[in-house]
């Protein structure tokens, strides 16, 4: 079965089909929907499926170069460890000049439910997938629809217009590819990635300045959108009591920065993973 979805590169209807439940997951049990976090539940057989494509699809990625080295996420031999390990040897080799980085955590609402189908097949091409294995994928991803369980009662089917298919193997896999290409809006940057939890370091305020609004233009043209209450700036460098010759230690705490005509947060102490 998985080999003529394979050769006839379209992927059935019937295990297109998503159950959600509704686990809860803080606050009161009233149907509040920040108190609950909706799941995707696949068919076995599509899962299997997706396994056995999964191992094909990274096997390319990896063996081709295609995703960026700054990325961590859903990768093999690649964890949070790596990621953390990663910004530290940034962090330490600017100590080591006595100069200060500047680090932008962006946080994405919603963005493996918000990849445009679209902008995905096109974005294939760019990397040498075969026309088959890309009217595989829009195969996978068109047609896919979702019920709500709650209890014994079943809401009526709904089209999936949007977003890479949640509870699935490849959804992940197409997420990378999707935001794979953000680095090269701004390449003057260094990136930590890890999924969509994005983070970007650079030495030279100035640069920041000039070229951060490269990242909303990004953003807005994959229509993926910024939560500005959670995407925050620090500045990172060595405590002022530690020596550095001949280097003097910026004071940048009153340097603001604006991304997509947003004032970002300037932060003491953020979140990483």
């Amino acid at each position: 079965m998985i080999n003529t979805i394979v050769k006839t590169s379209k992927f059935p209807d019937s295990q297109k089909i998503a159950r959600v439940c509704l686990p809860h997951i803080k606050g009161d049990t009233l149907l509040k929907k920040n108190n609950y976090r909706p799941i995707s539940i696949l068919t076995a057989i599509s899962k299997i499926t997706d396994k056995v494509l999964a191992i094909q699809l990274r096997f390319y990625l990896e063996n081709s170069s295609i995703l960026s080295d700054c990325q961590f996420g859903f990768r093999e031999k690649r964890n949070t460890t790596s990621d953390i390990s990663r910004l530290m040897e940034q962090l330490y080799q600017n100590f080591n000049d006595g100069g200060v980085m500047q680090g932008i955590f962006l946080d994405f609402s919603k963005a493996f439910d918000t990849n445009n189908h679209e902008i995905l097949a096109d974005k294939l091409p760019f990397y040498n997938f075969l026309s088959d294995a890309c009217v595989f994928f829009q195969s996978y991803l068109s047609n896919r629809k979702q019920f709500v369980k709650i209890n014994d009662h079943n809401s009526a089917l709904r089209e999936v217009k949007i977003g890479v298919p949640q509870g699935s193997v490849l959804g992940p896999i197409l997420f990378l590819i999707y935001i794979n290409d953000m680095i090269n809006s701004a390449p003057m940057f260094n990136y930590i990635l890890f999924a969509d939890d994005t983070n970007i370091f650079s030495k030279d305020p100035q640069l920041l300045i000039e070229n951060i609004k490269h990242i909303g233009e990004w953003c807005l043209a994959n229509k993926l959108v910024l939560n500005y209450t959670k995407t925050s700036k620090s500045n990172i460098q060595v405590k002022s009591n530690i020596q550095v010759p001949n280097k003097k230690i910026a004071n940048l705490d009153n340097f603001e920065l604006e991304l997509g005509n947003q004032k970002l947060e300037i932060k003491q102490c953020t979140k990483l993973l």
